[in-house]
This record gives C-alpha cells, sequence and structure tokens, in this order.
C-alpha cells in the first residue's frame, strides 16, 4: 500500500456514529446545501417501501429535515415497484420519461445519469434499492463529511456483505442446470443487453477515455473525529461496527479483514491496486451506496452498465484528487445476491470500464458462458456487454436549460 494511502485511510474513514443527526443538521443549516436522495430500482417492490418509508419517516420531518428529495428512479419494473415507492412517499419517475429524445440503454448507470436531470440537491446521495436491512445510517453517514468539510467531494459507504440468505430473502443462486435470463437481475445493476448507438456527445454516448486529469490535491487531511480504521499502511483494517471479514467468495472467515464482494475481491480490488492504486483504501469500491456534490457529478461521464461505480471514482480521483475522497463505515449491508453467471456479465462490465480507463476503448464486447444442456453437454450462451458511457451531464443542453423531463 502506497503512503499517502495509509495517510488517507487514517484522515478519511469514518463511521457513521461519528455523524450525529444533531451535527449534520447544524451543518445543512450553516451551509445552505439541499440534499437529494435517489434509488435506482428495477423489479424492487419487496424492499423500496420501507427504505423509502424510513427516509421520510426519519430523515424527512419538521424535526429532521435533513433529505429535501427523495427520487425513485424506475428502470423499468415489471412488477408493483412504483407504486410501492410512491405509496411510501417516494417520487417515482420511470427512466424512459427523463431526456425522452435520447433512447435509454439497459442499466444502473443509465438511471443514475438520468437522475441528475429530475433531481436539484447540491449533495446527490445514491443508494441502492434492493437493500433488505436498511438504516438512517445508509445516508446520514455518508452525507454527513459532505456537509461538514466543503473540500469533500464524494463519499462511499463501507460495510460487511454477508453471503448466503438475507432477512426474509432467500439467495437467489440458481441451480448448475438452470440456463441464464436475458432479463435483468432484480438490483438495479442494470441488464447488459440493447442496441447501441454511434459514439460521441451529440448521440449521447461517452467516447473519452474518462472525467481527465483536471487533478487537485484538495486540503490537508485531517479530521475532528475518530478514524474508522485502526491503523495505516499493510495492517489496517476495518473496526467500527465490522465484526469479521469475508474471503474471496464472501463466505466470512474469522480474524480476516473485512472485505466486498465476490466481483469486488476477485476483479476489481486486483485492477485497482494494479492501475489504480491511490484508490486501494477502499474498501467497498463497487457499492452501490455513495454521496457526491452535484458540481462533481456533472463533470463525470457516467458508463450506462455495472461500471458505473468503478468509472466514477476512477475519474473522481482523477478530477478532484484523493484528499476530495472519503469513506464512512456503516456497519453490515444485507441485500439480494446474484448467481454466479450474473456475477461474470458484471465482471465483464466493469473490466470493459477499465480499460477504456486505460486508453483501450472496448467495442462491441461479448462474453460466452455455458449451461449443460438438457441432452448433457454444454450448451454456449453469449451476452452483449455494455461498454458505453453516457457523457457529463453538463454538456447536455436540457440539464443546462431544466427541461429534461
Amino acid at each position: 500500500m502506497l503512503d499517502e494511502v495509509g495517510s488517507w485511510l487514517r484522515c478519511r474513514s469514518w463511521t457513521a456514529a461519528d455523524w450525529p443527526l444533531e451535527r449534520l443538521l447544524a451543518d445543512k443549516r450553516r451551509t445552505g446545501d439541499t440534499v437529494s436522495v435517489v434509488l435506482p430500482a428495477l423489479n424492487e417492490e419487496r424492499t423500496v417501501g420501507r427504505i423509502a418509508s424510513v427516509i421520510r419517516g426519519e430523515l424527512m420531518t419538521g424535526d429532521v429535515p435533513l433529505v429535501d428529495e427523495l427520487v425513485v428512479m424506475d428502470s423499468g419494473s415489471s412488477d408493483r415497484t412504483a407504486e410501492v415507492a410512491a405509496a411510501a412517499g417516494a417520487k417515482v419517475i420511470h427512466r424512459d420519461e427523463v431526456l425522452p429524445r435520447l433512447p435509454a440503454r439497459l442499466g444502473k448507470g443509465e438511471v443514475l445519469w438520468r437522475s441528475l436531470l429530475v433531481t436539484e440537491g447540491d449533495l446527490v446521495c445514491f443508494v441502492d434499492a434492493d437493500l433488505t436491512s436498511f438504516s438512517p445510517a445508509f445516508v446520514t453517514g455518508i452525507v454527513g463529511p459532505l456537509l461538514a468539510d466543503p473540500s469533500l467531494r464524494l463519499v462511499k459507504a463501507m460495510y460487511e456483505r454477508p453471503l448466503g440468505s438475507v432477512p426474509d430473502e432467500p439467495t437467489t443462486d440458481s441451480s448448475p442446470t438452470s440456463p441464464p435470463t436475458p432479463s435483468a437481475p432484480r438490483s438495479e445493476a442494470g441488464a447488459e443487453a440493447g442496441s447501441r448507438t454511434e459514439s460521441g456527445t451529440e448521440s449521447g454516448i461517452w467516447s473519452g477515455a474518462g472525467a481527465g486529469a483536471e487533478s487537485g490535491s484538495g486540503s490537508e487531511p485531517g479530521s475532528e473525529v475518530g478514524s474508522s480504521l485502526a491503523g495505516a499502511g499493510e495492517e489496517a483494517g476495518v473496526s467500527g461496527t465490522a465484526s469479521g471479514g469475508r474471503d474471496g467468495d464472501g463466505q466470512g472467515r474469522e480474524g480476516s479483514p473485512s472485505g466486498g464482494g465476490r466481483v469486488t475481491e476477485l476483479v476489481a480490488r486486483p485492477l485497482i491496486n494494479l492501475h489504480w492504486p491511490r484508490l486501494a483504501g477502499f474498501v467497498q469500491p463497487l457499492g452501490g451506496e455513495y454521496a457526491a456534490r452535484r458540481e462533481l457529478l456533472e463533470r463525470l461521464p457516467f458508463p450506462v452498465g455495472y461500471g458505473v461505480e468503478l468509472g466514477l471514482l476512477v475519474d473522481a480521483l482523477e478530477l478532484a484528487g484523493l484528499d476530495a475522497l472519503a469513506q464512512v463505515d456503516v456497519g453490515v449491508r444485507h441485500h439480494r445476491h446474484q448467481d454466479a453467471r450474473a456475477l461474470g456479465r458484471m465482471a465483464a462490465a466493469i473490466l470493459a470500464t477499465a480499460e477504456r480507463r486505460l486508453g483501450r476503448a472496448p467495442r462491441n464486447l461479448r462474453l460466452t458462458q455455458f449451461d449443460r444442456g438438457p441432452s448433457g453437454g454444454f450448451a454456449p450462451r453469449t451476452w452483449p456487454v455494455e461498454a458505453e458511457e453516457r457523457p457529463p451531464m453538463r454538456g447536455i443542453p436540457e440539464y443546462r436549460g431544466g427541461t429534461g423531463v
């Protein structure tokens, strides 16, 4: 680990408990910043209502006016996601209603990008809609540092990710003989199929290699609160509320550092350490819970599919510098798990996002996977890998003119 990363871990890592509501509300009054929470959702009727209800009931009241806007971005759900979310008090917007001149692409990054057109907050907080044990800390923990420190521009949540059954929700791994389905997974990570368009900002597809190298060092690292990490360097490990680690496939292992999901440990973390070692201190680089200043998000390209989290993190580093990034320990994250084939498609999209930022923009990618067929042999299944990206939002005329819907 780089010495710079060790210093960053000490100065830019906290626990959610370091950001009590009273402090957040005082900082919000002082700064005047407004907060939008966005839940990207695809067939999440079982979980989105509770998440929206908790935010509305605990963070959007007269006594606790922390969140100013709660938007559920529906990515084409076929269940009651929109109805349940609206009943819980969220504003529901369908992906296709936003920027209708550009046909929507399938994927989580697509709806996150479009959400910038229909939200107004100075701070935008993204929370996945498939969490089965949601608490306000998933919002307060990552919004708190941004309200307190104007030099910070993006904050990610870190947590344990147990593999296996989650509260009130069975694991969704398919049997070895089940063929993969081309429909999008229940978690709004996005389907990796769909039509492609020519590159270029005029068509709404970004052909650049990232956000550019307008990096700055930000302010001197420092904090008035305790760090969530026990120390820096190779021996640093998560303290906070984390109780144990996960090995490469997400299984717990006594005494190990708390890890990420399977794609994080097997794909994203090695990539980051090889090519962007300054980001090696992030516990959950692919996590779907993070908050950022609008002025940063509107300057970043958005991969339309599974690569959006890696792309935003790498580009934020290049544009803002490491000291402008931080992470907060929010405890344990329970959510539905994808089967191995879905994770393979996710990994392929993440690799494509990395390749683009390394100057090797991929085109017309395909991933071939195998299932055992009814006759006993192996049958190939080939999937398109979504590698397209949307351009920085501030270059979209409708965004500048406020006419996105």
